[in-house]
């Protein structure tokens, strides 16, 4: 078994606990949202590049 994190060298305090909030992947959410809407921008550029090359 691994020794208590407050016995580790380096180790000052150790702080336990729930840091609260309302959705249990808060980050993954948050970032899954900005990934989906870097991917939509892209889309639109790479339409928009489309378009170009065929008025060539």
């Amino acid at each position: 078994m691994v020794k208590p994190f407050d016995q580790w060298d380096g180790v000052i305090s150790v702080v336990s606990g729930y840091t609260g909030g309302n959705v249990k992947t808060q980050v993954m959410n948050k970032l899954n949202l900005e990934i989906l809407a870097i991917m939509k921008r892209f889309k639109l550029h790479i339409t928009q590049i489309k378009l170009i090359i065929k008025q060539y």
